[in-house]
């Protein structure tokens, strides 16, 4: 009779075909040509963009930009990659502070757009992080070549072949609205459910061949805040741990010496998570993210964009014209 243990790892192993590109979300060893529609956990997403790249399979206009917001750590350039892939596009990709100058910027799409057309493709030029052209004009450089293909240099105009562009930001508020208008498709990335993130871990341990238990994976999945890029890297803590004490299955006991060590609470918060619920457990008023950020001895865009947006999704705080603990913020912190 097969143990249990082996038991779950063959019921897991069933998924595993049909869901094996979620763990590319993970891992910065991304896989290609990944079709879309098997990518996990993008319904939504798929369905906006199927018609669009059925009608472009039938004419010869560039598919439209397209601008990818969400967490860190859900898949945006994976989704960008196998967009990529699933048009037949060249694809290139870059982080914005890589470029300095709008003179960068101009040799880059001159370089790549000649490339892709050297081979009979059309561009794909995927920028992550595009909230880090912090100057307007380089967001500003993008205007002509994006819909005239061309731009006005002192010397004359330099054309392009036409290209698509493809970016992705975890602070989309923080692009100009000019710039962000120029996109015609807007995606919403999201944290991901627990049952998805139960899926991304089993199929982790079942590519690098370790045994596990799948209540142990249900259990690490709870603290994971719903970013794959997390429950890999926690996974990797608990195999260790799992490892140095002479085991070679990741068990419950495993998970649950993890999550000490890390000190994470029921919810998946951390320490800061928590300093920051006391603070305004603690306040007689709503505080500014100033005084929270001066206390907690982090950047205002570490808390704005980091710590809050979670609590804010769970609920325990509201920002209004402060920062005020909800009422399940406060039972929480009683737990």
């Amino acid at each position: 009779m097969a143990s249990p243990t082996a038991t779950r790892k063959n019921n897991a192993r069933g998924y595993w075909h049909s869901a094996l590109s979620v763990v590319q979300y993970a891992s910065k060893e991304r896989m290609k040509n990944i079709a879309l529609n098997e990518l996990i956990g993008i319904d939504s997403i798929y369905q906006q963009l199927k018609y669009r790249i059925a009608a472009r399979r039938m004419d010869s206009k560039p598919f439209p930009h397209s601008l990818i917001s969400g967490p860190s750590g859900t898949g945006k350039t994976q989704l960008a990659e196998s967009l990529a892939g699933e048009l037949g596009y060249y694809f290139s990709d870059y982080e914005a502070a890589v470029f300095k100058n709008r003179e960068q910027i101009i040799q880059t799409l001159k370089q790549d757009t000649d490339k892709a057309a050297s081979q009979g493709k059309k561009l794909l030029l995927f920028i992550d992080e595009i909230h880090g052209f912090r100057s307007k004009g380089l967001q500003e450089t993008f205007y002509y070549p994006m819909t005239e293909w061309r731009i006005n240099l002192s010397n004359g105009d330099m054309e392009f072949h036409p290209f698509t562009l493809v970016a992705a930001t975890t602070m989309r508020h923080m692009l100009d609205p000019a710039f962000r208008n120029r996109f015609d498709i807007k995606l919403e990335l999201s944290r991901y459910s627990k049952k998805d993130i139960s899926l991304i871990i089993s199929l982790h341990l079942l590519k690098r061949d370790i045994q596990f238990d799948m209540k142990a994976v249900a259990l690490l999945s709870g603290y994971c805040l719903g970013i794959p890029r997390d429950a890999i890297k926690y996974l990797e803590a608990v195999i260790d741990i799992s490892l140095s004490s002479g085991s070679k299955i990741v068990s419950v006991d495993a998970v649950k010496k993890f999550v000490e060590i890390q000190g994470l609470d029921s919810e998946g918060l951390t320490c800061v998570h928590r300093k920051y619920l006391q603070l305004l457990n603690n306040a007689t008023h709503p505080m500014a993210i100033h005084t929270l950020s001066g206390v907690l001895q982090l950047d205002e865009g570490v808390v704005k964009y980091e710590i809050e947006p979670v609590l804010v999704e769970k609920g325990m705080i509201e920002i209004n014209r402060g920062r005020i603990l909800t009422a399940f913020g406060k039972s929480h912190l009683k737990r």
